[in-house]
C-alpha cells in the first residue's frame, strides 16, 4: 500500500489545481460574449469531464491503493456495493475513452478553423448537439456491459505483504467473452492515437502553409495559440494510451503489480500532468482568459483586504 505521506503530496498540488481549472471552465462559459468560439465551448465541456474524472480517480484508482480506504470501502463489495462500484468503472473508463477521443475533435476544429476561416464556426454550432450526443452513446455501446456485472478487486502481493489493488469486474457477464475491456481498448488506445497524431500534424501543416494569406485575419494569432494547445493536449493524452499498452500487457500474462501501480499511480499522476499541461496551455494562449481568472480568484480578495483596511481606519478614526 501506498504510504499516507504521498498522498498528502497529491492533494497539495492537485486541489489547488483542480480549483483554478474550475474557475477557467466557469469563466469561459459565463462570458460567452468573449469566449464564442465553439473550440473554447468544446474545451469547457470536455473540462467538465476532467473534473469529474478527477474525483472518480481519487476514490476508484487511488482509493484501492490506500490502506485506510481499502479496510473501509473496499475490503467487502457485495450486493448494491459491488454493483456501484461497477458502475465508477464504468465512468472512470468511459471519461478515460471521452478524453482521448476529444483529441480528434479539436484537432478537426483546428484544421476546419484554417480551412474554412470564415464559416467553420457556423457549421461546428450546428454539429455541436450531434457531437455531445455521440460522446454520450460512445461509452456506452463500447463499455455498457460492465454495469451488467459486479465490482471486484484484484490485489498484488510482494510477498506476504499486499502491495495494492485495483477495482475491476467479475466477467460475469461477456456474451461467452467477446466483451472486455481490456480486449477493446487495445484496438481504441491504438487507433484513436494515431487519428489524432495525423489530424493534429495536418492542423499544424495548415496553419504554417497558410499563415500568410491568414495573417491578415484579426484571429490569426488566436488560431496559433488554440491551434498549439490542441496539439498540446493531444501529446499528454497520447501518454495515457502508451502507458495502458503497456499496462495490458502484464495484466494479460497475469502480473497485477505492474498494473496495480499503473491505476494507482501512473493513470491519475499523467491526467494531473495532462490537467496542468491544458490549464497552462489555455491561460498562455489568451490573454483576455488569464485577465478574468485573475479577476475572479484575486480580486475579491483585494476587495476583502481594502474593506478590512478601510474599517480599522475608520474604526480608529472613531475612537479619537
Amino acid at each position: 500500500m501506498l504510504p499516507y505521506w504521498l498522498f498528502l503530496i497529491y492533494y497539495f498540488y492537485g486541489i489547488p489545481m483542480i480549483l483554478l481549472y474550475i474557475a477557467i471552465i466557469y469563466v469561459l462559459l459565463k462570458h460567452r460574449e468573449i469566449f464564442s468560439s465553439v473550440f473554447y465551448t468544446l474545451v469547457a465541456v470536455f473540462g467538465i469531464q476532467h473534473i469529474v474524472y478527477y474525483i472518480i480517480c481519487q476514490y476508484t484508482l487511488r482509493g484501492p491503493t490506500n490502506l485506510w480506504a481499502y479496510q473501509k470501502f473496499f475490503s467487502n463489495l457485495e450486493g448494491f456495493s459491488a454493483r456501484l462500484h461497477a458502475f465508477l468503472l464504468f465512468l472512470r473508463i468511459s471519461i478515460e475513452l471521452n478524453a482521448v477521443s476529444c483529441t480528434i475533435v479539436l484537432a478537426l476544429n483546428r484544421c476546419s478553423s484554417v480551412l474554412y476561416p470564415f464559416s467553420h464556426e457556423r457549421a461546428w454550432r450546428k454539429l455541436l448537439p450531434f457531437l455531445f450526443g455521440f460522446f454520450i452513446l460512445l461509452p456506452i455501446v463500447m463499455y455498457g456491459y460492465i454495469n451488467l456485472n459486479k465490482g471486484i478487486l484484484l490485489c498484488a502481493r510482494r510477498g506476504d505483504e499486499l502491495f495494492g489493488c485495483l477495482l475491476s469486474y467479475d466477467h460475469s457477464v461477456t456474451w461467452n467473452g467477446k466483451l472486455s475491456v481490456s480486449g477493446t481498448s487495445r484496438y481504441i488506445y491504438t487507433i484513436v492515437p494515431c487519428v489524432s497524431g495525423v489530424l493534429n500534424c495536418i492542423a499544424l501543416g495548415l496553419l504554417y502553409s497558410r499563415k500568410k494569406a491568414l495573417k491578415s485575419h484579426k484571429t490569426w494569432r488566436q488560431e496559433i495559440n488554440l491551434t498549439v494547445s490542441s496539439f498540446l493536449m493531444f501529446l499528454v493524452h497520447i501518454g495515457y494510451g502508451i502507458m495502458n499498452m503497456i499496462m495490458l500487457n502484464y495484466y494479460i500474462n497475469g502480473d497485477l503489480v505492474i498494473p496495480v501501480a499503473f491505476c494507482g499511480i501512473g493513470v491519475p499522476l499523467v491526467f494531473d500532468f495532462a490537467m496542468a499541461v491544458t490549464i497552462t496551455s489555455l491561460l498562455v494562449a489568451s490573454k483576455p482568459l488569464r485577465r478574468k481568472v485573475f479577476i475572479l480568484l484575486l480580486l475579491p480578495w483585494n476587495q476583502r483586504r481594502h474593506t478590512i483596511t478601510n474599517s480599522v481606519l475608520a474604526s480608529s478614526s472613531v475612537k479619537r
